[in-house]
């Protein structure tokens, strides 16, 4: 009984950990703020998307840019244009 309590607590305490793991990068932040200015908003959404999108820009950060740019292009009824030719 006492380890199926431990099992439970610890499966509690990886699974908040893991839903906080990206509050302290600046980034993901960012990131996640663009995703909700973009449905209101996509002006500012599409000014704050610039820097992120920048040639040194690079990884997980730099395909969820990519995939918010597509979805701010689309508020702002532009048209969509692909930004790589292979997955």
């Amino acid at each position: 009984m006492r380890k199926t309590i431990l099992y439970i607590a610890l499966l509690l305490v990886a699974l908040l950990t893991a839903c906080t793991a990206d509050r302290h990068d600046p980034v993901a932040r960012q990131l996640r703020l663009i995703d909700s200015l973009a449905d209101v908003d996509p002006d500012s959404a599409d000014v704050l998307l610039k820097p992120i999108l920048s040639p040194q820009s690079e990884g997980r950060e730099k395909e969820v840019a990519l995939l918010l740019r597509i979805k701010t292009d689309d508020k702002l009824y532009r048209p969509v244009t692909h930004y790589r030719d292979t997955i």
